[in-house]
């Protein structure tokens, strides 16, 4: 009777919501970007690497740290965040990017820089 259909209402809602759990885990280990033609001439270096080179600019690059509750794979928004940077390096016809210190909440700033 209606305790039944209570209990098999309760266990499709468990089963639902086990999946929705599932779907956004797996999303939050998820690549969203992709590097482009020119971002992929752009190399991540450090200080002491670009001393020949010329600073060209600067660029911030942002991504999802986390879907709705879930935070994302630290090293993964780090990777588009640099993927971004370098995209964006690439429009100011730099082939070097320096981070200027940690990715917070998914954001970073960059120098760009153009080497021989």
């Amino acid at each position: 009777g209606v305790c039944s259909l209570n209990l098999q209402a309760r266990e499709l809602m468990g089963c639902s919501m086990l999946i929705l759990g599932s779907a956004i885990l797996s999303l939050s280990a998820c690549r969203w970007v992709k590097v482009n033609d020119e971002g992929a001439r752009v190399a991540l270096r450090t200080s002491a690497e670009v001393g020949s080179c010329k600073r060209v600019g600067e660029v911030s690059s942002a991504t999802l740290a986390k879907l709705l509750i879930v935070r994302r794979n630290p090293r993964k928004v780090a990777e588009e965040v640099i993927t971004l940077a370098k995209n964006q390096a690439a429009k100011l016809g730099g082939n070097a990017i320096v981070g200027k210190g940690e990715v917070i909440d998914g954001a970073q700033d960059f120098d760009v820089y153009r080497c021989p």
